[in-house]
Parts: C-alpha cells; sequence; structure tokens
C-alpha cells in the first residue's frame, strides 16, 4: 500500500499529503490488488508451492493488517476511497511507534534462522501476533483513560469546547498530544501517564486564520 508515496515525485507536498494511505489504503484496493499479486507470485515464484486461495489469503492478510494497523495512528487512512474521502483514524498509536515494529520484527528475525519444518515456528508467530493485539487494545484502553481526563479538564476549567483530540506523542503511548478546539483558538497541552494528578496544564493559541484572507485567491 505504501507504493503511494511515490506519488511525491510528481505532486505537491500538500496533494501528495493527501495522496498518502489514500486509495493504495483502501478495501477496494485490496480487492483489486490480491488477485492480480497473487496471479504474479504464483507464475514467478513457482519454487514456493503455494495454491491461488492460499496466495490470496497471505497476500491479503499482509494489506489488510497493514491498512488496520495505519488507521490507529493519527494520519488517518482512507479505507473507503474513492467513494469517500473520509479519514479513518483512531488516534491511538503514533505514526512509527516502536512496540508494534520491535515485536513483528523479533518474531521475523526468528522465523528467518529456524528451519521450515521447526516445531517452534507457529509459536514464534503466535505469539508475536497476540502481543501485538494485546498492545494495540491496551493502547486503545489507555487513550479512553486519557480522553475521560481531558474531558474532566473541559469541565473544571470551565472551556468552551467544539471539539477536541487525543493523540500519542513521538515514540511513546506513556505521554499524550491534547488539542482543544474552541472559539477563535486552540487549547493545547500535554498528559503523562506518570502525571500525580489528572490537572492539565493548558496553552491557549489563536488560529489567527484571518491571515489566509489575503491570499485566498492562491491555490
Amino acid at each position: 500500500p505504501d507504493i503511494d508515496v511515490l506519488s511525491s515525485l510528481w505532486m505537491s507536498q500538500p496533494d501528495s499529503l493527501l495522496a498518502h494511505r489514500g486509495f493504495t489504503h483502501s478495501f477496494l484496493f485490496i480487492l483489486l490488488a490480491v488477485p492480480l499479486l497473487s496471479v504474479f507470485a504464483r507464475y514467478f515464484l513457482k519454487t514456493i508451492n503455494l495454491s491461488f486461495k492460499e496466495w490470496c489469503i497471505l497476500i491479503g492478510s499482509g494489506l489488510i493488517i497493514h491498512i488496520f494497523i495505519d488507521a490507529f495512528t493519527t494520519y488517518g487512512t482512507g479505507w473507503f476511497e474513492p467513494f469517500s474521502h473520509t479519514r479513518i483514524a483512531f488516534n491511538s498509536l503514533y505514526i512509527i511507534d516502536p512496540v508494534i515494529l520491535l515485536i513483528p520484527f523479533i518474531s521475523a528475525i526468528a522465523l528467518l534462522v529456524l528451519k521450515v519444518d521447526h516445531p517452534k515456528r507457529k509459536s514464534w508467530a503466535g505469539i508475536a501476533l497476540s502481543l501485538c493485539c494485546i498492545y494495540l487494545m491496551s493502547a486503545m484502553a489507555i487513550k479512553y483513560i486519557v480522553n475521560g481526563i481531558v474531558k474532566e479538564n473541559i469541565s473544571t476549567q470551565h472551556i468552551l469546547s467544539d471539539r477536541y483530540m487525543t493523540s500519542p506523542a513521538p515514540l511513546t503511548n506513556l505521554l499524550w498530544f491534547i488539542i482543544i478546539e474552541s472559539g477563535q483558538g486552540y487549547y493545547v497541552g500535554y498528559y503523562s501517564l506518570f502525571d500525580k494528578h489528572n490537572f492539565i496544564n493548558l496553552e491557549y493559541v489563536m488560529k489567527n486564520d484571518s491571515l489566509s484572507n489575503n491570499i485566498s485567491d492562491r491555490k
């Protein structure tokens, strides 16, 4: 799916940012790509004795997991392109999460080292998948807790909020970035799971969106 990064070679930066995680991260793309890639694999990888159905399962599961994990990050993923431009983002993982990368990486190394008929291969794969699922569920649980604390602060600090967003800070699920939209600006702050209290120190930043009025005629 990340082949869409090649679009940056001929698109402007704003357009390429929108193109990334677009159609190639959609369910329609997977439906189209899986049979084509499976035919390609059957023809060019004849030494691997897999049926067309088995190739579809192998490739399809990989693509599904890819776009599923991407939706947990803050960037947003175009599951329903081109029918809907809505981006799915659960905002519970940072774009590069060391844990969710390290667990499968260690398992993959083990599977490369162990012989094909080694009895521990399935255990390595199963444990890695299980740990990743547990980590994803814990990330969602932490986000639920953080959201509750943010709502509490909106109430106790008497903030007139239109909407808010919480997302993990870089490379961690222990520190969370918070942005609350309110009127002509945003309240911005951080909350750590190690904080001894639930009070969030928020800084107000003006939108200043009126400054763009002078250039509204420029694309």
